[in-house]
């Protein structure tokens, strides 16, 4: 099956071999940077990429998203002669396309999951790019390897640690229950164990619809001004078009639970979605 968007083709093929090599790897535990703990061996345990859960798998959807690309006659010489730094060279370009040839995979595995079945590409496997020379004989080969880094904590278990740490804990307001309190933390841990860059945003939005409305006037003041400053930076990094969205006052409404702010909460959220995209 082939889609077509310019000079750009997509190819699908759909069965129990593999058109491509599958790059597989054994990923070591973590290596802490951090001087104070760098003697410390880590419990986490390395890991196989792709996860052995999805990979082999009994049925294959490849799509290859295909352009050719013109090069000087020298880079291409070089390219041909198996030139490392040539092959460096034309990854990166091709690597400048990865926008185009994201969006036309996204385009043919939607029309095959909503037209087909979803389950023919609802698991990623990887994602490889390759650079090909000649008849179309696969030269060269990246690929993705997706890790989070999380940032060192320290905490101070001491007398006065212990003192500050209780500190930070606060009581609960007069009019919250423990139950209502922990309905809007669930959000939070779910946030925080977000993968998806969309669901930790709308992990995170809701928890604060629910929490704003009963702030003291006299704190709204920080909030405005912290605001202001995501709202600064939120633009800067905003494309042209997603600027507008940004620039519109939100309307303070109910917590999302009750019935009569559903409808306004899911079209903020597909406005911040949209502005937001999840990262490819």
């Amino acid at each position: 099956m082939r889609f077509n968007f310019k000079d750009i083709e997509v190819c699908v093929y759909v069965g129990s071999k593999k058109k491509h090599t599958v790059l597989s790897m054994k990923v070591g535990p973590p290596v802490a940077t951090d001087e104070k703990v760098l003697t410390r061996a880590s419990r986490e345990r390395e890991f196989e990429v792709p996860s052995p859960e999805i990979f082999p798998a009994d049925l294959y959807t490849e799509l290859i998203a295909s352009q050719a690309l013109e090069v000087e006659d020298e880079l291409a010489r070089a390219f041909f002669d198996r030139d490392k730094v040539a092959r460096d060279e034309m990854l990166r370009r091709a690597a400048q396309k990865h926008a185009l040839f994201t969006s036309a995979l996204d385009f043919a595995a939607g029309v095959l999951g909503l037209r087909l079945h979803h389950i023919l590409v609802d698991t990623p496997i990887d994602e490889q790019c390759f650079a090909y020379r000649k008849k179309g004989d696969p030269y060269a080969f990246t690929a993705t390897v997706h890790y989070t880094v999380a940032d060192s904590y320290e905490w101070d278990i001491s007398d006065g640690g212990i003192t500050a740490t209780r500190k930070r804990l606060p009581p609960l307001q007069p009019d919250w229950t423990w139950e209502r309190a922990a309905e809007v933390l669930a959000w939070l841990l779910r946030a925080w164990a977000a993968k998806d860059s969309v669901l930790e945003f709308v992990s995170l939005f809701t928890p604060l619809e629910c929490v704003i409305p009963g702030v003291p006037k006299k704190e709204l003041k920080g909030w405005e001004k912290n605001r202001q400053a995501m709202l600064a930076l939120a633009k800067e990094h905003a494309k042209v078009e997603d600027r507008s969205y940004l620039s519109r006052p939100a309307k303070r409404t109910r917590a999302p639970g009750s019935p009569n702010a559903r409808p306004l909460f899911k079209t903020e959220t597909a406005r911040r979605n949209a502005a937001f995209p999840p990262k490819p």
